[in-house]
């Protein structure tokens, strides 16, 4: 006589499918208004009008921005227009698809792009620069590339790379 075979092992329960997290979406906000010394993670508004001492350690998402005072950016700030006052300094790339308008001390850590681009004071950029339009320089510009529609220049530009472009 043979043995009989032993019955089939029942089958493993299946694994449930493993869905990465979602990154947390930030509340885009209506408007927002900050004053004085303050300390945020982020920024994601329609308008931020920020007077003061301000630091945002992530990326700032705006449609307009009124900027006065010393602003440190850590992250990317992308907007559709920017008014600036006083210091400014992004560590990440800007991205302002209208206008980029500002007086006092600018300094990118990465590349910026504007549809038009109005400087007063002394604007340092590490990265290249592109503004679809009018880029308005009055003052100094330190760039390795600038790419632009007009530059109007009262001032000087130190670009030892490329200059595309019409100066006027």
């Amino acid at each position: 006589m043979s043995a009989a075979a032993p019955p089939p092992a029942p089958a493993s329960p299946a694994k449930p499918a493993v869905v990465p997290a979602t990154p947390p979406q930030h509340p885009h906000l209506g408007e927002l208004h900050d004053s004085g010394t303050v300390h945020k993670d982020w920024v994601d508004a329609e308008r931020w009008v920020a007077t003061g001492l301000v630091k945002v350690t992530g990326d700032v998402r705006l449609g307009e921005g009124k900027l006065d005072g010393t602003i440190s950016l850590g992250g990317k700030l992308t907007a559709t227009t920017v008014h600036y006052r006083g210091t400014l300094d992004v560590d990440g790339p800007v991205e302002a698809s209208g206008a980029f308008v500002g007086a006092g001390a600018l300094g990118l850590g990465a590349t910026f792009h504007a549809g038009s681009a109005d400087l007063k004071g002394t604007a340092r950029v590490v990265g290249a620069v592109t503004v679809d339009g009018d880029l308005k320089v009055r003052g100094a510009l330190f760039a390795p590339s600038v790419t632009v529609g007009e530059l109007h220049l009262e001032g000087e530009a130190h670009v030892p790379g490329a200059l595309l472009g019409t100066l006027l």
